[in-house]
């Protein structure tokens, strides 16, 4: 999805496939606006003809720079979700098993970079929609990981004023697939599990 969005900006060799694993966990929309900001900032050093005056390409949606983040996310989004429809997602069956093994014994939330839309989308095509008791996207913090946020937003979902809140982090597994998403973890005091393994 990503490839073919950031193809109409003329900007998809800044994101390779190692890069993406890379951001993994970034909102969508931060993704866009670093892309952007580099691929301006390589323009002005060598500019291709269409960056002239700081327009892009005919045909990609927008006719200043200073929109192209926006529509590049929402290219990617609508991408994804024409894509999640027609194929579907494999999913990380381990981690499918676990939380539908789990979701009646303890509390479970979903911590994602991904908006709220594309979260509920994903979870409802893998068939878990009903399995958290919470969903904590983009939306929902301000610091996208490494940053712990996420996590400990998605943590205080089952937490009282009366609660130690170290004490309820370190309670916490995250079973994650990125490498900012494992530090968040550590960061909030709580137990990662890599799961690009399992």
């Amino acid at each position: 999805a990503w490839v073919q969005a950031l193809s109409a900006f003329g900007v998809a060799d800044l994101f390779p496939e190692t890069r993406f694993y890379a951001m993994a966990g970034i909102p969508t929309y931060d993704i866009s606006v670093t892309l952007c900001r580099e691929a301006e900032a390589e323009a002005w050093q060598n500019p291709p003809l269409w960056l002239w005056g700081r327009t892009l390409p005919s045909g990609c949606g927008c006719e200043e720079w200073d929109e192209a983040p926006r529509l590049a996310s929402q290219s990617r989004d609508d991408i994804y979700h024409a894509l999640l429809e027609s194929e579907g997602i494999p999913p990380r069956q381990a981690v499918v098993d676990i939380a539908r093994a789990h979701h009646s014994i303890c509390p479970m939330a979903v911590g994602t970079g991904s908006c709220r839309h594309s979260a509920n989308k994903t979870l409802k095509a893998l068939g878990i929609e009903t399995l958290f008791g919470s969903v904590v996207c983009s939306e929902d913090y301000t610091h996208p990981k490494p940053h712990p946020q996420c996590f400990t937003t998605a943590a205080l979902c089952f937490t009282t004023a009366a609660d130690n809140l170290g004490a309820v982090y370190s309670e916490c597994i995250v079973f994650e697939d990125s490498d900012l998403g494992l530090k968040a973890a550590r960061d909030a005091g709580m137990q990662g599990v890599d799961v690009r393994g399992m």
